[in-house]
């Protein structure tokens, strides 16, 4: 291999990002456009979900959560993260979506109770927005009523013998102060 002369080297050429659209980056690297992906792997779909979640970010943790719903792996606590998430940290009864966004959040505890029906954060969170939406605003829900949920969720805890992982991730994230599940969870999680 042959020796190069301090005049022969070619000046590094500048690297930058141009714009960055949904899941793609476009990087202009010596004259050429290149296209990469800035989407995680599958299997780091979740975590990132996970992260955005406890970063508050939640149209991020949304599209990152609605990945990891594919994946059978982590499918029961993605369907109930991504109806965290969903509520954006707001109280269910002022939900931007409206009744259409509480169906769609119904639709991911639904799935996680079908994967896995004690899930005790699915249950814990139904009851909450079953009281603070449709009780609170007037209108008619679908038995279970929430304090039957809300006991069917205290009765797998005491099962359990230990808290839930869930419990802290609703009192983080879903707002509805002032609601019997709210308080319960407060006073015996806290």
């Amino acid at each position: 291999m042959g020796l190069i002369a301090p005049g022969d080297v070619p000046e590094p050429s500048p690297v930058h990002i141009d714009a960055q659209v949904h899941d793609k980056a476009r990087l202009y690297v010596a004259g050429r456009d290149l296209t990469i992906s800035t989407t995680p792997p599958p299997t780091d779909v979740y975590k990132q979900g996970v992260t955005y979640l406890r970063q508050r970010q939640y149209s991020l943790a949304t599209t990152a959560l609605e990945q990891a719903t594919l994946d059978v792996e982590n499918s029961t606590q993605a369907h109930f993260l991504l109806a965290v998430a969903l509520l954006h940290g707001k109280r269910p009864r002022l939900h931007e979506g409206g009744r259409r966004g509480i169906k769609r959040i119904e639709r991911e505890l639904r799935q996680t109770l079908a994967q896995s029906p004690g899930h005790v954060g699915a249950l814990l969170l139904w009851a909450i927005i079953k009281e603070d939406y449709y009780r609170q605003n007037g209108f008619d829900f679908d038995p279970p009523a929430p304090e039957e949920m809300l006991s069917s969720a205290l009765g797998a805890l005491g099962a359990l013998g230990e808290d839930d992982e869930n419990v802290p991730i609703i009192l983080a994230h879903v707002e509805a102060s002032g609601s019997r599940v709210r308080r319960v969870l407060e006073e015996y999680f806290g």
